[in-house]
Formats: structure tokens, C-alpha cells, sequence
């Protein structure tokens, strides 16, 4: 990598810079303050907080768009040109924002990604996502650096707010995705998804409006990346070589996007494997996005997307007569086409059309350890549906929001599984044998209705209800919604949420391999949110947010009480059933953001929660409630071509379960557990760092560098404890001991390019 740096650096040495200095005013020939300034093209991309006067140096030549926004002012577009060499001046009026009625951010734990809103202020710009530290170059793990988010060092799927990953509804272009993750096996380490075909995320952690159903914990939108020009890369990183281009045709109004990458774990995990271990490994995995639009007509726009994903995992390994291996397969495809229409200056809609086939086939043995299994797991998941949204703008001060899905599935299950623990951990099974075949089919109907009031320029209310049905559970329910946004002044507003919110069993999600052959009811939960938001004079946004969850109708919960992940959950030792109906989660969560000119820009937040369950007369945590998080991160960027980041994470060790030595009946010991998930893990923390290294050569080309650092000190955090047995100590007295302490990730650097022409 360093040497690919020099080379490029020198070829780039020729090519000389331009420097760009301006003015932003208003209306009244004003200086405005706090504008975020971005220069933009298809090899470059700066970010910069200016008050009024600025000038730049160092920046590459060639021609950019410019965009310009304030808080209180309309966002401004423009395109400029730089000659290298020389001094490009331009002076920029700003307007005052009108601000339309539909584009209100209304739910108070909204964060956007990579895009920036009309209102209500994003979290991380796109080049902040590419500039912090994200493990295998995932968006989805920039993610998790959100406050109310937890995630583990192996996957890039999320909790939200206390909840489980399968509480947030995903949907990509409208599309809904479940599980869109690379070796699943290992929950997940690699999303499917290609950060590059994004325009944008919107994260809503409760509070979410009834546009949005089957989802009680959160609601993860994607909006796929609308092209301008042409353009062609090449990516090399840790986990994957991709190729990707984009563009347009007939005079703009048409484009397409196009991506496809392909996993080489399995080339990188030969140069680690042990032939005197027994080890072997073949991972391969690819994936591939596709996009075509088209202008029809002078109101409709129409879209053709495909998304498609597989996995092939073969796995052996003998360690000391404990013999396990692993052969699986994974298929994902995805095919939907959309139509969005604007039927007048006030009625519009999106209509969605869409087809999904997943399926696995996994089988799997382990012998000579203390937890034996071999299983067979095959399943499938075929569905299509047809959704439509609807808007039409009374006048405006009210917008009236309605739309309708359908959507028919059919899942088929074929599993067997035999496993054996010796010992079982409090209350885990000695044996078990578990013969599962079905095929559940079934029909999911959905329909929305909201109205949006401003009331006052700035007091506004969205007041929605929602229906849902499955046939599956034959069980229907209504949901009611409500919320407020409030504008105090220019610089700080109110948000405040409240609603109910359903998720049903899906055909795909039966817990087959702990024993489960029917569907359970409906989930519930009541949420409660209020937000506070303030943009300082000096640019510190603060924002405070609290919020509660009351959670009913909760389905029997299966949890290991000793380790925080498991390869496969059935077969563990220490897995048991939680029979809960009712719990509750809180949290208070605080964020500060600040960009400081450009070079220097940082955000830290903080949240404190408390999730837990009713079960048996008291009060259980939840295995991932995670009291106190705090997640820093400080950029530094010298100059155009050099960009440094660190991030640190901390927080509160999650749940595990004491165990000891009980007897039974014929006084035989055993191991017991204490009272479920009452002691925590040591606390987790880590730094991570990115170097980025952007090189122009000449105007048509360039490439970036980077290296990623996980763990960069090395912390040992501890995931959890496993391989317990019955010790007998000096004393006479017998103990509990656990054989082996699972630990997360150590240091893990990643390196990676991206060569743009």
C-alpha cells in the first residue's frame, strides 16, 4: 500500500491545483454562518463549514457541482470549474427555506445517513461514512456508531434500542429485505448490500409513522443512489473485489446502475489454515445490484431493479478429537419494479411490484466436544406482493397520506436435528431430537391512513392509524399513531411520538430448531418518545432524546445463558426457553456533532437504557441490555488527498448467567443457573482507526487508499464463557468452572482501493 502511495503520489505531483474563495450572504446582503459547502465530482469530494468568507486550496481541477446549505436557508446547487493553477472566485446568495409540508421530519429518533435531508439535519454525510472506521468497508456497520444501536464485532447486523435485529423492518428502494447478510452462519459478517449503490439512509428508532408496519422495534430506510454522469470503479478490500458503473442515456432520462462483487475469504483463510489441525475452509460469496430508470411521459418516472446474493460455506475442523464440520448453502434474489406518478401538482404516488425467492441448505455435525449435534436444515421462502403509497396535498397546511399492500408467501421447512450436551448448563437438555417438516403458506393484507397538519409555521402534527392482517395466525390489528414537531426558534425544536406497534411471526422466522412447529401471535409495543434539538452559535448541534417502550404479547424468547453468540442456538448446551408476556424498555440518549472548517470535525454520544422482562413474579434484563454506551469519534484532514479518523467504543458489559453446582433428586451434581442474566460481562471498549489516501491523476482518473484498524489496542473483550464442567476444589467443595473464556475480535487491520475512470 505505501508503495502504491508513492507511485501515485508522484504521477499525481504533475498535475497542478486550484484554490476556490467566496462569500455566502443573504437576501440582505448579510454574512450567513454555520453553510456547509461540498465540491463535488466524479474523482473528488470536500466537505467544509464555512462563515461567510472562505478559501480553499489544494483542490484538484476539473469540474464540480457545489452545494451550499444553512439552517433556515433553501439548499443552493451550482456547478464550477477549476483550472489548475489558478484563483476561481464566486459570491453565493442564499434564500430563505420554505420548507413543504411533506418534508417535515416528524418522529423524533430519525437519523439520516449519507443524504442530506430538507429538514431536520443528517447524522453523517457520505464522506463521514467513508472516513470512519467501519470493518470490511460495510455501511452497515458505520451504523452501529448511532446512539441506541449495539451490534457484536462478528456481525453487521444491529439491535436497536434493546430489542433484536428481526424488531427493524429494512426495506431498499421500497423493497423489503430480510436477512440481507453474507455467511449467515456467522450471523452475518458482511451485508449484501454495496455502500456505493446508496443515496442515502434513514435510521428511525421508534416512533416510526403508519406508513410503516410489522415493525415494533425500528425502521432501516435505503434509497438506491440516483447517477448524474458516467462512471466506472474498481474496488479491492478486505472481503471482496467488486466492479461497479453507472450512468445515463436518451439526453438524461434514463440511467442505470450496475454493481457486482465477489468474497475471496476463502483465498485469504488458506494462507491461515493448519493441516496438522485438521483445518480446512472454502467460503466464496458474491452479490450483485442492478437499476435501469426511465422518464414516462411528463409525470411518471419508471424503475426495474434486481438484488441477488449467494453463499457457498465448507468448513472442517479437528481440534484435538473434536471434530466439526459444515457444509451450507445460501441463496437470495430479489426482483421488484416501481413506478412513481405524479398525477397532478398535488396527487401523487409509488406503486410497487415485487418477487423474492430465498433458501438454504445447511448441514451440519460436531463430535468429541462437550456439545455434540448433527443437523440437517433445509428451507425456503418464495413470496410476491403489490404495494401502493399515496399523497395527496389538501392545501398547504394539510397532506393526506393512504396506501395498501398484499403480499402472499410460501415457506417450506425440512430439519433434523440430534444433539447431545454433556454436561447441560442450567436447565439446557442432555438430549434432544428434533423432526421437522412444513410447509406454512399464507397471506398478509396491510392498509394506512395519515393526516398532516401545520398548524402554525412552526407547530405541525401527524395523526395515522394502520391495519394489518395475516392469514398465517389468522390475526388482525389496528394501530393508532401520533405525532408533534415544534420550532421553537431557528435553532431549537421539539419532537414528540407516541403509537402501537405489531410484529407478526413472518412464514421464514419459525424457531424450528428449538423445537417450535407453530406460529405465535402477534408482538406489541406501546412506544413513548420525546427529542430535543439545538444548533449552537458556534455550530455544536446537541440533540437529547428519552424514550419508552412497553412491550406485550411477547413470543417465548430462546437465549444461551453464558455466551453472547452461537454458531447454531439449537444445539447449545446452555440454550433455554424464556416464557415472557410483558417487559419494558427506557433509555435516555444524548448526541453531540460539530464540524469545525473542514479540517476538523468530531460527534460523541451517549445512552443510557434499561431493558427488561417480565418473567416468573419478577424482573429479568435482557441479554443485550447494555446500561451505559458511549461512542466518540474525532476526523482530522490535513489536506485534500489525506484523511485521518479515530473512533473509540465503549459500553456495559451485556447479561450472562451465574452458574454453580446444584443436585438432583438421587443427589447426583449438575450444573445450575443462578438467577437468569443478573451479572454482566467485563465492559466492552475499543479504538478504531482509518487512514484515507485519495490520489488524482490528470482529470479522468483517480483512485483512493485506505487502511482500517479494528481494536487498534488490542482489548481482549469478552463474549461470553463456555465448556463447563463440575471441579472439585481443595476443600472438598464442588465448583463450577468454565473451560474456555469466547472472546471478541483482537486487533484487525483491513486495508483496501478504489480506482475511479
Amino acid at each position: 500500500m505505501v508503495v502504491c502511495a508513492a507511485v501515485a503520489g508522484h504521477l499525481a505531483a504533475a498535475a497542478p491545483t486550484a484554490e476556490f474563495a467566496g462569500t455566502v450572504r443573504d437576501g440582505n446582503a448579510q454574512t450567513v454562518i454555520q453553510v456547509s459547502l461540498t465540491l463535488k465530482n466524479k474523482f473528488f469530494e470536500k466537505s467544509v463549514t464555512v462563515d461567510g468568507d472562505f478559501s480553499l486550496s489544494n483542490l484538484p481541477a476539473g469540474n464540480y457541482s457545489i452545494t451550499l446549505s444553512a439552517p433556515g436557508f433553501a439548499t443552493l446547487e451550482e456547478t464550477l470549474e477549476l483550472v489548475g493553477g489558478e484563483l476561481a472566485e464566486r459570491d453565493f446568495v442564499l434564500q430563505p427555506q420554505t420548507i413543504a409540508l411533506e418534508d417535515v421530519v416528524m418522529a423524533p429518533s430519525t437519523f439520516s445517513i449519507m443524504s442530506q435531508p430538507v429538514q431536520g439535519g443528517n447524522y453523517l454525510d457520505r464522506e463521514t461514512i467513508r472516513n470512519t472506521p467501519h470493518f470490511g468497508d460495510d455501511v452497515y456497520r458505520a451504523l452501529a456508531t448511532l446512539p441506541g444501536t449495539s451490534s457484536t464485532d462478528f456481525s453487521a447486523s444491529f439491535n436497536l434500542r434493546g430489542g433484536e435485529y428481526r424488531e427493524v423492518k429494512v426495506t431498499f428502494d421500497d423493497m423489503e429485505l430480510h436477512n440481507p447478510f453474507h455467511l449467515k452462519d456467522y450471523t452475518g459478517v458482511f451485508s449484501f448490500i454495496d455502500p456505493e449503490a446508496l443515496g442515502g439512509l434513514t435510521l428511525t428508532s421508534g416512533g416510526h409513522s403508519a406508513k410503516y408496519g410489522n415493525a415494533r422495534g425500528g425502521v432501516l430506510v435505503m434509497d438506491p443512489l440516483v447517477p448524474s454522469e458516467r462512471k466506472t470503479e474498481v474496488t479491492l478490500s478486505f472481503g471482496n473485489v467488486g466492479l461497479r458503473s453507472e450512468g445515463t442515456f436518451n439526453d438524461g432520462l434514463g440511467s442505470w446502475f450496475v454493481s457486482a462483487r465477489r468474497g475471496y475469504l476463502d483465498i485469504l483463510l488458506s494462507f491461515t489454515e493448519d493441516d496438522e489441525e485438521g483445518e480446512e475452509s472454502d467460503i466464496t460469496y458474491y452479490d450483485s445490484y442492478g437499476r435501469v430508470t426511465h422518464v414516462m411521459g411528463e409525470r411518471h418516472n419508471w424503475s426495474l431493479n434486481y438484488l441477488l446474493a449467494n453463499d457457498k460455506f465448507v468448513e472442517s475442523e479437528n481440534e484435538d478429537g473434536d471434530v466439526e464440520d459444515t457444509t451450507a448453502n445460501y441463496d437470495d434474489l430479489y426482483l421488484w419494479t416501481k413506478v412513481s406518478s405524479a398525477w397532478s401538482d398535488r396527487l401523487s404516488s409509488e406503486s410497487l411490484l415485487f418477487w423474492g425467492d430465498q433458501s438454504q441448505d445447511r448441514i451440519a455435525t460436531s463430535v468429541g466436544g462437550f456439545e455434540a449435534y448433527d443437523l440437517k436444515d433445509d428451507r425456503s421462502l418464495i413470496w410476491w406482493g403489490v404495494k401502493q403509497d399515496w399523497q395527496y396535498s389538501v392545501n398547504d397546511d394539510h397532506m393526506i397520506s393512504f396506501g395498501w399492500a398484499f403480499r402472499d408467501v410460501d415457506a417450506a421447512y425440512d430439519y433434523r436435528g440430534v444433539t447431545e450436551n454433556d454436561p447441560p448448563v442450567g436447565g439446557g437438555q442432555a438430549f434432544s431430537l428434533i423432526e421437522t417438516k412444513l410447509d406454512p403458506t399464507g397471506e398478509e393484507t396491510s392498509a394506512w391512513l395519515a393526516h398532516r397538519w401545520r398548524i402554525n409555521p412552526r407547530l405541525y402534527t401527524e395523526t395515522g392509524v394502520r391495519f394489518d392482517r395475516q392469514t398465517l395466525v389468522e390475526d388482525d390489528q389496528v394501530s393508532p399513531r401520533f405525532s408533534l414537531f415544534f420550532e421553537q426558534n431557528e435553532r431549537t425544536s421539539w419532537r414528540f411520538a407516541y403509537g402501537t406497534y405489531y410484529q407478526a411471526e413472518r412464514a421464514h422466522e419459525l424457531e424450528i430448531a428449538d423445537g417450535e412447529k407453530h406460529f405465535q401471535t402477534p408482538e406489541r409495543a406501546t412506544h413513548w418518545l420525546v427529542g430535543l434539538d439545538h444548533r449552537f452559535a458556534n455550530g455544536l448541534d446537541f440533540r437529547v432524546e428519552g424514550y419508552l417502550k412497553d412491550l406485550s404479547d411477547l413470543r417465548t424468547r430462546y437465549d444461551n445463558l453464558t455466551r453472547s453468540m452461537v454458531q447454531y442456538a439449537g444445539p447449545s448446551a446452555d440454550r433455554i426457553a424464556l416464557d415472557v408476556d410483558t417487559g419494558e424498555v427506557r433509555g435516555v440518549e444524548f448526541v453531540l456533532k460539530q464540524n469545525l472548517g473542514g479540517k476538523y470535525s468530531w460527534f460523541l454520544n451517549y445512552a443510557w437504557s434499561e431493558a427488561q422482562d417480565d418473567y416468573q413474579g419478577g424482573k429479568v434484563a435482557r441479554q443485550f441490555d447494555q446500561e451505559h454506551t458511549l461512542n466518540a469519534s474525532f476526523n482530522w484532514r490535513p489536506g485534500p488527498k489525506w484523511n485521518f479518523n479515530v473512533a473509540w467504543i465503549y459500553h456495559t458489559g451485556w447479561r450472562t448467567t451465574p452458574i454453580r453446582v446444584g443436585f438432583d433428586e438421587d443427589g447426583t451434581p449438575e450444573l445450575v443457573a443462578g438467577d437468569i442474566f443478573s451479572e454482566t460481562l467485563p465492559d466492552y471498549h475499543r479504538m478504531d482507526l482509518r487512514i484515507n489516501r485519495r490520489v488524482q491523476v490528470g482529470q479522468k482518473r483517480a483512485f483512493e487508499l485506505f487502511l482500517d484498524i479494528s481494536n487498534l489496542y488490542n482489548r481482549t473483550n469478552v463474549r461470553g464463557y463456555s465448556d463447563w464442567t463440575i471441579q472439585q476444589q481443595a476443600d472438598g467443595s464442588l465448583a463450577a468452572v468454565a473451560l474456555e473464556t469466547e472472546d471478541w475480535l483482537p486487533i484487525l487491520p483491513t486495508f483496501g482501493f478504489t480506482w475511479k475512470f
